[in-house]
């Protein structure tokens, strides 16, 4: 029986000059490398998010133009980190941060992080979804980090709806409205892993209701600093 693979969100919070290998792994991992595309050997790269410093920095660096290029040459998107601070940071400065990733990088695609999951903080996530598509994003990732309010289904094109420990992932529970829409739309980061992690939670994809997702072997106050090693070449292998 051949399972749909969930496809790969990487959370690159490497530099390219301190991680070139891995830049050019996630490269490599897009799904036009694939022979065909659905049966790669394991998922394929459906985003990366670059953060240069959290968020696009005082400046652009030209050290990501080539993993930008090289990224989206291979069919996957790369996409630009902004801080939204649970709703409470000034709508100004998020669309300065949104405008910095157009103008000095060139990107269509944004991830908005710690993003409230209350009802409450609909409106202004509806102002800063609407203030991205109308510069020119066309795809936006939403991170609460748990389930949010049914509303934000309709702001985001995914919603990362767990980031958090391996430990803590064996309980994760399904809220019913989100059976109503397509499991591409959701998306889980998994850190602090056990060996064998990003195959365990992509074979338990269809069960959570998940299309998109991440394990990493790495914790403390930044578990994405680096790739997973599970990522590695001649690691992963496809489902099914």
């Amino acid at each position: 029986m051949i399972i749909a693979e969930p496809t790969l969100a990487v959370p690159a919070y490497f530099h390219p000059r301190t991680e070139p290998a891995s830049w050019a792994r996630l490269a490599a991992l897009g799904p036009a490398h694939a022979d065909p595309p659905e049966r790669a050997a394991g998922p394929f790269l459906g985003f990366a998010v670059m953060n240069p410093d959290s968020g696009p920095g005082p400046e652009a660096d030209p050290a990501y133009y080539p993993e930008i290029s090289a990224v989206t040459a291979a069919g996957s998107r790369l996409i630009g980190y902004v801080d939204t601070a649970y709703g409470r940071r000034p709508s100004g400065a998020v669309l300065r941060d949104l405008a910095a990733y157009r103008a000095w990088y060139g990107l269509t695609g944004v991830f908005f992080d710690q993003v409230s999951s209350g009802a409450h903080h609909l409106a202004h996530y509806r102002r800063l979804a609407a203030g991205a598509r109308r510069i020119g994003y066309d795809f936006v990732v939403m991170n609460p980090g748990v389930t949010p309010s049914p509303g934000f289904a309709q702001l985001a094109d995914v919603l990362v709806t767990f980031e958090g420990e391996w430990s803590a992932y064996s309980d994760y529970p399904v809220a019913e409205w989100m059976r109503g829409y397509p499991r591409e739309r959701f998306c889980h980061l998994i850190h602090t892993a056990e060996p064998g992690a990003l195959a365990a939670a992509r074979a338990r994809a269809v069960t959570n209701h998940v299309g998109v997702l991440y394990a990493t072997e790495l914790t403390g106050s930044n578990p994405w600093a680096a790739l997973c090693s599970e990522l590695l070449p001649g690691v992963l292998s496809p489902l099914g």
